[in-house]
């Protein structure tokens, strides 16, 4: 199945995306026994997720990872994760790092003719879609 941040395609997104949700506070006043739960409203907090993408030499690998990084100027983003888009979400691109650039030794993979991948380390907040 295939998963993509954007337009972009990526062989593997890990961890799966976090959604944003209820946010609760827990409180307690002087002179009144025990503990209340407050809801303080529905909001998204950044996280990390890796990709992993195929790339046919290093220098498309350095293109894809400057396109990566055009994704941060481009207001939200919908993921597609597993060949499902993530309904009423969608991801700010806070920051994309690159991990790792591997070139396959046989230039051959299962998954189809490439011969390498690269890897980027991507924070994204959820907000309203």
């Amino acid at each position: 199945m295939s998963s993509a941040i954007g337009p972009y395609t990526v062989v593997s997104i890990d961890p799966p995306p976090a959604r944003h949700g209820e946010q609760f506070d827990v409180i307690s006043r002087s002179g009144v026994d025990g503990l209340s739960i407050w809801d303080t409203g529905e909001r998204g907090a950044p996280f990390t997720v890796t990709t992993k993408a195929k790339a046919v030499s290093h220098a498309d690998a350095q293109a894809t990872l400057e396109a990566y990084n055009d994704l941060r100027k481009q207001g939200p983003q919908q993921i597609t994760y597993a060949g499902r888009v993530l309904p009423d979400v969608a991801f700010h691109v806070l920051n994309v790092q690159p991990k790792a650039c591997k070139q396959l030794v046989l230039g051959v993979s299962a998954a189809g003719n490439f011969y390498g991948w690269v890897e980027a380390e991507w924070t994204l907040l959820p907000v309203d879609d």
